[in-house]
This record gives structure tokens, sequence and C-alpha cells, in this order.
């Protein structure tokens, strides 16, 4: 695995992007899937015009557009057990079981050193999907790339701020949390401008069903009591999503679009910390890429 001090350079600066969309599902540490398969990507110079993503889907396109191969897997290796990173010690100090100021702001600028120009220069157009806790709809945020980055890092910290875990972030007038309640998978986003070239990336098998006998819709009530719309949000999303994956698995038998789908083993928890299962999950994600290589560069008509 490449680590982020051995990479000297953005990707996108040796190659061109090419005209499709990559859609990113979130889950938590089953992101070092999708950061497999993203560095893969990277590593094979298939460069993406747009990302969209919800929650860790969101920081993986993030990384994925500032063209650095391996970035994502070494930082979340290296933090997995600092108890600012995620932990109850977290929550109970700071408010937010996912440390959101050590990620976004201690991580990048204090300890690691990372250069913003590789996110603000790049061609890439990334998209990041929170829940508007006020209307329990989806906000999407089109980053800029004028450098006004303390921006969106506050959409970057939205998009992942889990529900009852974390607290919503304020933004442009707007209070959101994790995009996972209003937007799973965000594929209708980009479907008018990218149809028919769209790849997701998602980070539950095949055929996964939610259960819809969630605890959280109870729990909902009690939290988030003031905010009706949102509690609607909540209630529905095992069924919307269910309802999600089974649109998307016929979309991609009917080649609308192209759906890269982790095998049953990758089954991590959201705070998982075993290095093994982390190096596992993000290994799954390099080698299902590379099994997918082939048609998904058919798929793209690409040579």
């Amino acid at each position: 695995m490449a680590q982020a001090a051995s990479v000297d350079h953005p990707v996108w600066q040796d190659v061109p992007t090419r005209p499709f969309q990559l859609v990113l599902e979130g889950g938590a540490m089953r992101g070092l899937f999708t950061a497999g398969v993203l560095d893969f990507f990277l590593d094979h110079g298939l460069l993406a015009e747009s990302v969209v993503g919800t929650s860790m889907g969101a920081i993986c396109g993030y990384n994925y557009a500032c063209g650095a191969t391996g970035r994502m897997a070494y930082i979340n290796m290296k933090y997995r057990n600092d108890w600012r990173f995620i932990s109850l010690k977290s929550k109970i100090k700071t408010g937010d079981l996912v440390g959101s100021e050590f990620i976004y702001e201690t991580i990048p600028h204090d300890l690691e050193g990372i250069d913003s120009g590789w996110f603000t220069d790049s061609p890439v157009e990334l998209v990041s999907v929170a829940t508007n806790i006020e209307t329990g709809g989806a906000d999407y945020h089109t980053f800029s790339k004028c450098g006004d980055v303390d921006r969106g890092t506050r959409y970057l910290m939205a998009t992942t701020a889990m529900p009852f875990a974390n607290k919503p972030v304020e933004v442009d007038g707007k209070r959101l949390i994790d995009g996972g309640a209003a937007d799973s998978i965000p594929v209708e986003y980009g479907r008018p401008r990218y149809h028919g070239r769209q790849v997701l990336v998602l980070t539950r098998p095949r055929g996964f069903v939610q259960d819809e006998a969630d605890w959280t819709i109870p729990a909902a009530h009690v939290r988030y009591a003031r905010y009706p719309r949102l509690v609607s949000a909540l209630e529905a999303r095992p069924r919307t999503y269910n309802e999600q994956n089974r649109a998307i698995e016929r979309m991609h038998d009917a080649g609308e679009v192209f759906a890269i789908w982790p095998g049953p083993e990758l089954d991590i928890g959201m705070d998982e910390k075993s290095e093994d299962r982390l190096m596992e999950a993000y290994e799954c994600g390099l080698s299902t890429a590379a099994r997918e290589w082939p048609k998904l560069l058919s798929f793209l008509n690409v040579a």
C-alpha cells in the first residue's frame, strides 16, 4: 500500500480526466473497500471528471480528486487507534463520535502537512451529500475550486456527521448531518448529465437487504423530535435504501450503470480497529477492481 509520504505529486498532473462520473456509497470503515477500488483506478490512470459521494464515500472521493494514491488507507490505518479519530471518548469530550476537528483539521494541517492545492487545483469535480435536518432532504454541495478551504471543510464534516453520534454541522445557514439519511447512494443526482456513464462503488454486497425494523426509528423520535421531516426521512430510509439497491442492480444488468460490489466477506464494523481486517477490506477493493477492470473499460469505451 502506498503511503501518503511517498506520493510526491497528484495523479491528475499525469493523466487527463475522462467523461464519466463516480458515485460512491458511504459506510464508515467499509470505505476502505472503496479506497482500494479508487487507488486501483488512480494507479491505472483512470480519472473521472466528476465524483459524487455520501459520507465516507465523499471523503474517498475527496482523496481521489486530490489524486493522492494511498492517502485514504494510510490515514485510516495510522490513526485508527487514536481516541480523537472515532471513539466513545471523543463523543464524551467533543460531542462527536467521529472526531471531525481531528480528522479534517488536526490531521491534514498539523500532523500530515497535506497540501490543499492538490484538491483546489484538481480538474475533478467533487459533490458531497449531506442531510438537512430541517427539511429532511438531501443537500448536494459542489466544491469550489477557488480556494475556499474552510467552507469546503465544513461540508466534509457535514457529510460524515453521523445521526445520533455527531452534532449537526452549521454551514451556509443550514444544519446538516450525514447524507445517508437522505440519499445513501446518489446515483440519481448525476443521471441527467451522465446517463450511461456512471460507475458506482458500493460498500454492501449485491443483494444486501437493510433490516426495516431498525432501532434508529424509535430513537429518532426522541433525538430529533424537533425535526419531524428528518424523522420521516430516517423512518423511510430502510425501505428507500432497499428500493435503491434493487434499482441499481437492474440498471447494472441493463448496462445503464457499472456497479462494483464487495463480496460477502466484507463484514467490518463502523469503528473497526483491527489492522488485519482493515487491510483485508482495502485489498478486497484492489482485487475487485482488478477483476472488474476489463468489463469496466468496455463499459466506458476506453481502449
